[in-house]
């Protein structure tokens, strides 16, 4: 962006010459496309509860909207598991993974098999405690029964020592237990 610098310097000096401004345009294209594709960690931060809460509140202020409750939860989480995904592939803390299904047995398997269950989003932390936080869209609330049967299927494999549950909800991540 020298020669534009200079161009811009030229015009400034010589009377009547045109095509100043060049590298303020080049400054100004940068900065838009930083803005456009930057980096999801520099705009979330790369601590995973409040980096979620950010992600909750920037997908409810897009105003996703489908024919009905349901399908206005199952867009919005399509889109947080989508920004998640972005964003837990920069942060290289702790091992994240999204809408990831547990069998019976407490393993991680592919797609959604009958019988297992799926958090929205999974941190297995240095500290060997799985924490899953739940995207929470309109009036629904975490399940006990739900939560319970997450809690042992992960406990029973004896590969952690323990689970904790988060609510993600309108910018706002919570310990429910």
């Amino acid at each position: 962006n020298i020669a534009c610098l200079t161009a811009d310097v030229a015009c400034a000096i010589l009377p009547g010459a045109t095509g100043g401004g060049l590298a303020v345009k080049a400054i100004e294209r940068g900065v838009n496309t930083y803005g456009n594709t930057g980096s999801y960690v520099a705009k979330y931060g790369s601590d995973t509860a409040e980096a979620l809460a950010k992600i909750s509140k920037d997908v409810e202020s897009k105003g996703i909207a489908g024919q009905n409750a349901r399908v206005t939860g199952t867009l919005k989480h399509s889109e947080f598991k989508n920004l998640v995904s972005k964003w837990s592939e920069e942060n290289k803390g702790s091992v994240i993974r999204t809408e990831q299904s547990i069998d019976t047995l407490g393993n991680f398997v592919d797609g959604n098999p009958l019988g297992s269950v799926r958090p929205d989003v999974i941190e297995i932390g240095k500290d060997n405690i799985v924490k899953i936080y739940d995207l929470k869209t309109g009036n629904a609330q975490m399940n006990n029964k739900w939560m319970n049967t997450v809690e042992q299927r992960l406990m029973d494999t004896g590969k952690y020592d323990g689970v904790e549950f988060y609510r993600v909800k309108n910018g706002e991540t919570v310990k429910i237990r």
